[in-house]
Formats: structure tokens, C-alpha cells, sequence
């Protein structure tokens, strides 16, 4: 199967997970010389940047591998959900915010040499407040209202933790709009 120069003649999953899979291809690297690639499989991501007036909702969370970090509220998107779709349950559940007015802003692939995977971006505003329903594993979970200027300094001075969260404040705060 061709990916651009590249061929692949056989494709194995090494190791799986139910967050992940590991493949292992036999390829035709774009010099014609054969070798492995590696790479992961896994779902596609969300990041949602809420503007309260002149504040963004960041969320601040404990991650196993990184530590605390803020970040923007976002998450997996399931099985059979669209981003938009995943981006507004998972918005509700880590700040309680529904609805308000949405607009994409694209798309990221995050590891393009390890993984096809997209974290998808979304700004939202006037989102009416409610209840958070947090998951049991985001009992540390906290939400931050920040400061838009805050917000970009926090992202400078990598206090936000998540690339994709750093890069949708650069352009929120930017003014840019997809």
C-alpha cells in the first residue's frame, strides 16, 4: 500500500491495549531501501478553549507520566463520536459548560512520526455554566479561570503542559480564527 514514497508490504500489530495498538510495518522507504517503521495507533483528541469574557477555563490535572500541568478541558474521542461531538461532553464533564457559540480551529497531528492521530481544536463562547461530572480517574481535576494574557504567559513559560492546549491559546489570544 503507498503512503506517499513510501510502500508498505506488510503491517503487523505488535502489541495492543484497549488505549492503544503498536504496528509494525515492513516498508519501502522513499530512497527504495527496505526497513521497519513503527508506529501507534489511537484515538483522535479534543482540546476546548472556553472564553468568559476576558478569561479562558484551563483545567489543572496530575498526568502519570508528565505531573501536574494545566491545560486546556479536552479528551478522547470515543468510538463513533464526531470532535465536535467529543469536545462538548468532554467540556461538560471536566467544567460543567454546555453549549454557547463553537467554532473549529483546525486540527494538530501531535506525533506525526509515530502516530496518525489528530488532536482537534475548538473555541467556545457565552457556554452556560453548570455541574462538572468529572471521571472517577480526574478526581484531582481542577478547573482554572485564567486571564487570557495569564493564559499566554502560562504557555511561554510551559506551565501549560499540553502542546496542543499551548498552541489553541497562541491562537485565541492571537486573534486567529480557522
Amino acid at each position: 500500500m503507498p503512503r506517499g514514497p513510501w510502500t508498505t508490504t506488510q503491517s503487523r500489530i505488535a502489541y495492543s491495549t484497549p488505549r492503544f495498538s503498536v504496528y509494525e510495518d515492513e516498508v519501502t522507504r522513499p530512497d527504495g531501501t527496505a526497513g521497519e517503521y513503527d508506529w501507534i495507533q489511537t484515538s483522535d483528541q479534543v482540546r476546548v478553549a472556553v472564553l468568559t469574557g476576558d478569561h479562558v477555563l484551563l483545567v489543572e490535572q496530575y498526568h502519570y507520566l508528565i505531573g501536574r500541568t494545566l491545560q486546556l478541558p479536552g479528551g478522547n474521542v470515543e468510538d463513533g463520536e464526531t470532535a465536535e461531538i467529543a469536545a462538548k461532553r468532554e467540556l461538560e464533564q471536566e467544567t460543567g459548560r454546555r453549549d454557547g457559540r463553537w467554532t473549529s480551529y483546525g486540527r494538530l497531528a501531535p506525533l506525526p512520526g509515530l502516530s496518525p492521530i489528530y488532536t482537534h481544536l475548538w473555541l467556545v463562547q457565552d457556554a452556560v455554566a453548570g455541574t462538572a461530572k468529572p471521571e472517577s480517574v480526574e478526581r484531582d481535576l481542577r478547573v482554572v479561570s485564567m486571564s487570557l494574557p495569564d493564559a499566554l504567559r502560562a504557555a511561554y513559560d510551559n506551565k501549560i503542559g499540553c502542546a496542543a492546549s499551548a498552541a489553541l491559546v497562541f491562537a485565541v489570544a492571537g486573534g486567529l480564527s480557522a
